[in-house]
């Protein structure tokens, strides 16, 4: 497959306003065929995926609902009185099913309540205090909702067999119970229940978990006491008969409780979730149900919830940890002997409440799945197997990156990446440069101080001496844009700054007049104007010529629309809501054309073939109608009539490129809201709306879109204000496995019965290297595919 060899810098740099520019051919870089296969998980491009729900989330559980042997994930939706459930698939997705229950339902327990043979579900009702049981028919179709009452704001829920006497019990957790704090339901055997017991277990019961924590073979109970910050245990002493509570102090606002044998002596320890000390708290377990006093582990602001299992596959259970202040889930590896020790966070986007780990892509290794209130959505990481989760990429750390530029800045062929910081703290904070090793992992070689701090880079060669020079617009209101050129080996020297207008917001590289260089264009929300600064061949530019752009022109992107071979301009504007293209009459003079009308809230605006037709269309990222709206090309730069593909919460960022290797061009949208990516799928009569949602980092501000490792297919760049710029590396092309050589997809003695024939007998597949040479190289290179396991 090949890339980028008719696009020059639009391979590297798909920001709108840049990227679609077709002038910039001396940039283009070589292109090469990968090899490779396409990737089991489709869909999945980008290790994590974002599921979208008819309500906001709360919280999750996990079974095998329908009996294919695969987990199925439930979610409870409280404003909207349902259950969603997701079922589990190995190849095609099955939709998401709704199940009414209840009046706000909240915490979800599973279990075969009436013993046939299938989960059945109960859920807390936390509007009308009450618990919901739904009974399954065999095939996830649930019915039959009984309700019974618990006591005040039941927010916990778990199931047992409390009594021994075969059937599964149920307990829920009163939060404002006061000396109601437990409710016990006893399972009849057909799966009614009595009417709940009431039992003691302190106050503020916000979590609580069932195991046998005394060795006496009988299921015991334990709670969080919010407001004391403390756990309780109640010992069962047989025929769901409790001991009174037993408290040990834990950190400060418990949250969650899991019950995990943490150190592998046979014995339940207990782990506990701390809101407000940002932490957790192991109690380790003598054996007996006497615990030892507790051990806290830092993990990261306003934890909330946890899950356990082992993540690496060592057989030790490790823990994952959500927060709600910085919408992150931190993975804590256990060290063998019960420790848990930080390995590092992942972004969950925002407002999530709730995490379970479970097998979601059927590979045989947990992944973690939350629950999202603001953006109505599950969200899932994918494990790669060894406890850390795609996409594990962070290509630079950095105090506030804001802007990205990606192109070949040392000459070697591959995309080197420029950062820009500075939008909260314009005047400390500069440009780096990193150097692409050429596998995708990024050096910083370089630190500049720009006047004003970053807010946006362009990248071109600006001084006609082949190599790439860079432009930042400031974030600074009160400076100008400045150049920096490139010395030929990614060093880069101040070019001066150039007066265009009253604070630029956004600037582009084209060249409007048609000589053969790079000319500036940048927008002034400020001053409402459109500055167009010519170059004079040697990277110099001139006073700007102004043009009226509106009422507050803050996005602008370039790129020919009607066809005549003269580069147009397109400014998108915040007061009016309104796109202005201005057509360029030849020697870049400009004159407006049209104004169309786009919704709301305009945030970004793409110019590129989204219909595959050959001519240019026009997308919007639009904040407030949370949704990208597309006007197609009708060939001379008219526009048929808004398409709007709704999703999201708050779309800022547009791209495009074909991500998913089906030979259409897809658009990419970020939102910065809910930190999410949303590729929209194209076909061949445009952008459709089967949509790919996927995690990055938290509160990001800025994207890219490029093939970063040179695998062939497109990765995303993005940057946060949590200080990293992340990557999310697409999977939908990996390398071959060297080993396989029958490509069976496993190793084993055929591949080297196979290998052994065909370098026997001079066949030039056995040519590894590649050096048209048979010879100890390629034996070499086939032992150790072989024994690395590829």
């Amino acid at each position: 497959m090949f890339f980028g060899c008719d696009r020059g810098l639009e391979m590297y740099d798909r920001t709108p306003g840049r990227a679609r520019v077709r002038v910039n051919c001396c940039v283009v870089l070589a292109c090469a065929t990968v090899a490779g296969h396409a990737h089991a998980g489709d869909g999945d491009l980008f290790g994590s995926r974002v599921l979208g729900l008819p309500s906001n989330a709360e919280r999750l559980g996990v079974g095998d609902l329908d009996g294919d042997g695969i987990l199925d994930l439930v979610a409870s939706l409280p404003n909207a009185d349902q259950l969603a459930i997701r079922f589990g698939a190995c190849s095609k997705e099955e939709p998401i099913r709704i199940v009414e229950s209840g009046n706000g339902a909240w915490a979800i327990a599973i279990a075969d309540f009436d013993g046939d043979g299938d989960l059945d579900l109960a859920n807390t009702n936390r509007y009308s205090d009450q618990i919901s049981v739904l009974f399954n028919d065999g095939d996830a179709n649930f019915s039959g909702e009984t309700r019974y009452a618990t006591s005040l704001s039941p927010l916990s829920i778990a199931a047992a067999d409390l009594d021994g006497d075969g059937d599964i019990d149920l307990v829920t957790g009163n939060q404002f119970g006061f000396n109601e704090d437990l409710s016990i339901f006893l399972n009849q055997g057909d799966g009614t229940f009595d009417p709940g017991v009431f039992l003691l277990a302190g106050s503020r019961v916000s979590a609580l978990a069932i195991g046998d924590v005394d060795g006496d073979a009988l299921p015991d109970i334990v709670v969080t006491n919010q407001s004391h910050d403390r756990i309780g245990i109640l010992m069962n002493e047989g025929g769901a008969q409790f001991s009174e509570v037993v408290h040990a102090p834990v950190g400060e606002f418990p949250t969650d409780l899991q019950l995990v044998d943490l150190d592998l002596d046979g014995a339940l320890d207990v782990l506990v979730c701390n809101g407000s000390s940002d932490d957790l708290s192991v109690l380790l377990n003598t054996g007996t149900g006497v615990f030892a006093d507790q051990i806290r582990i830092p993990t990261g602001e306003g934890a909330l919830a946890m899950s356990v299992g082992d993540l690496n596959g060592d057989g030790f259970p490790d823990a994952s940890v959500m927060h709600v202040a910085s919408d992150d889930a931190v993975v804590l590896l256990n060290d063998g002997s019960g420790g848990l020790v930080r390995d590092r966070s992942y972004g969950t986007g925002l407002g999530h409440r709730d995490i379970v780990l479970y097998d979601a892509d059927c590979d045989g290794d947990l992944d973690f799945a939350t629950a999202a209130s603001p953006n109505w959505a599950i969200a899932f990481r994918f494990n790669n197997g060894e406890g850390s989760f795609v996409p594990d990429k962070v290509l630079a750390e950095s105090v506030e990156p804001n802007a990205l530029a990606f192109a070949d800045f040392d000459g070697d062929g591959d995309a080197d990446m420029a950062v820009g910081s500075g939008y909260l703290f314009p005047d400390s904070l500069g440009l780096g440069i990193h150097m692409n090793t050429g596998d995708g992992v990024f050096v910083e070689v370089g630190q500049y101080l720009p006047i004003g701090g970053v807010q946006d880079i362009d990248a071109g060669d600006l001084d006609g001496d082949g190599d790439l020079d860079l432009v930042t617009t400031p974030s600074n209101d009160f400076h100008d844009p400045q150049v920096w050129f490139n010395q030929g080996d990614g060093t880069f020297v101040d070019g001066g700054s150039y007066q265009a207008g009253i604070a630029p917001n956004e600037s582009v590289l084209v060249d409007v007049d048609g000589d053969g260089d790079l000319d500036l264009l940048s927008v002034n929300p400020n001053s409402d104007e459109l500055s167009v600064l010519f170059n004079d061949g040697a990277g110099v530019f001139a006073d700007p010529v102004l043009y009226d752009a509106g009422a507050s022109p803050v996005v602008i992107a370039a790129g020919d629309l009607d066809g005549d071979g003269d580069p147009d301009v397109v400014i998108g504007d915040s007061l009016t809501d309104e796109l202005s293209i201005l057509i360029n009459l030849g020697k870049g003079v400009f004159a407006l054309s049209t104004q169309i009308d786009v919704g709301s809230n305009i945030l970004d605006v793409l110019i590129a073939d989204l219909d595959g037709d050959g001519d240019l269309d026009l997308a919007t990222a639009d904040s407030s109608e949370r949704g990208a709206h597309i006007l197609y090309n009708n060939g001379v730069g008219g526009f048929a009539e808004i398409v709007s593909r709704p999703f999201g919460s708050s779309p800022s960022m547009l791209g495009d490129g074909d991500v998913n290797g089906d030979g259409f061009n897809d658009l990419i949208v970020l939102d910065r809201q809910v930190g999410t990516v949303t590729v929209l799928e194209g076909s061949a009569s445009g952008i459709s709306s089967q949509k790919r949602e996927y995690l990055v980092e938290n509160t990001p501000r800025w994207m890219r879109v490029l093939d970063a490792d040179q695998d062939g297919d497109l990765d995303i760049a993005t940057t946060s204000y949590s200080g990293r710029v992340g990557l999310l590396l697409n999977r939908s092309i990996e390398p071959v496995c060297l080993a396989d050589f029958d490509g069976d997809g496993a190793l084993d003695f055929f591949d080297v019965s196979a290998f052994l024939i065909a370098f026997s007998t001079e066949d030039a597949s056995a040519d590894l290297n590649g050096d048209a040479q048979l010879n100890f190289f390629d034996v070499a290179e086939f032992l150790a595919s072989y024994l690395g396991g590829c």
